[in-house]
């Protein structure tokens, strides 16, 4: 089999055999699960899409800090992370944004992406958008 995608790698296209089939994207939907809206950006800072945080699948993972012994005078501790509540069942064509950190405390879920390209607005801290996700 034979994907053929575009340059931002969408899939418009799939070659079988000779047979040609081409998805039906519009059924893909994305979930936001990070319990804040986010906003994909172009290479303008324009908002193109806005994915709304949504209130029934917000993943959420608790954080144990444990104080380690320093190194050469410098604070070390060790994070540990758990998970708050039940992760959604997986779905075809279905993805959730989560945090880096569910999305590194589950590695085999590949269908959960996390934001890729943070933008920064001028004060500090403030976050804008991403420019795209990241698998």
């Amino acid at each position: 089999m034979l994907l053929v995608c575009d340059e931002d790698f969408k899939v418009y296209g799939c070659f079988a055999g000779s047979k040609v089939e081409i998805p039906d994207i519009d059924r893909t939907k994305i979930i936001n699960s990070t319990g804040h809206d986010v906003h994909v950006l172009n290479e303008n800072r324009e908002c193109v899409r806005t994915f709304f945080a949504s209130k029934d699948h917000t993943i959420q993972m608790s954080e144990k800090v444990f104080k380690c012994p320093s190194l050469e005078g410098i604070p070390v501790c060790k994070r540990e992370y758990e998970r708050e509540g039940k992760l959604p069942q997986k779905s075809d064509n279905v993805f959730y944004i989560v945090s880096w950190i569910v999305k590194s405390n589950y590695p085999d879920r590949t269908d959960f992406i996390c934001v890729d390209g943070v933008v920064y607005g001028n004060k500090p801290g403030e976050v804008l958008g991403c420019t795209g996700f990241r698998r």
